[in-house]
Formats: C-alpha cells, structure tokens, sequence
C-alpha cells in the first residue's frame, strides 16, 4: 500500500512520469512476489491478487505512454 501512494504522490504530486515509471515498476514486483508467497498458503489468495497485478501493469503502461509523449 505504502507504493501504491508513493507513485501517486510521484506521478501526481511531483509531475514525475520517469519517477512514477520506477515506482510502478517496484510496486509491480511486489505484487508478483506477495502474489506468489500468498499463492502457496492459499490458492484462492493468490487468484484474488492476480487481478490487481493485471491493473498494475495496465497503469504502467498508461505511465509510459504518459512518459513517451512528453
């Protein structure tokens, strides 16, 4: 959670695509790594956290294009 509002404190707050890019990226990877470790507790928990991973990426890629047009 404390990622989630560091890249918009960045992205938003700071007007920083580039340094919204590298947070996404870090909040991305740990997401995949929270999803896995809660995948071998719970199949269910890991399912249920696949879904925000997808939005993440999907928001890195909105950050990028953001980044490439300006």
């Amino acid at each position: 959670m404390g990622l989630n509002v560091l890249w918009t404190a960045v992205f938003f707050g700071l007007e920083s695509p580039l340094g919204g890019v590298v947070v996404i990226v870090a909040l991305i990877v740990a997401v995949a790594v929270d999803l896995k470790a809660s995948a071998r507790v719970s199949v269910s928990a890991g399912v249920l956290l696949f879904p925000y991973l997808v939005w993440c990426c999907f928001a890195a890629a909105l950050n990028l294009g953001v980044l490439a047009l300006n």
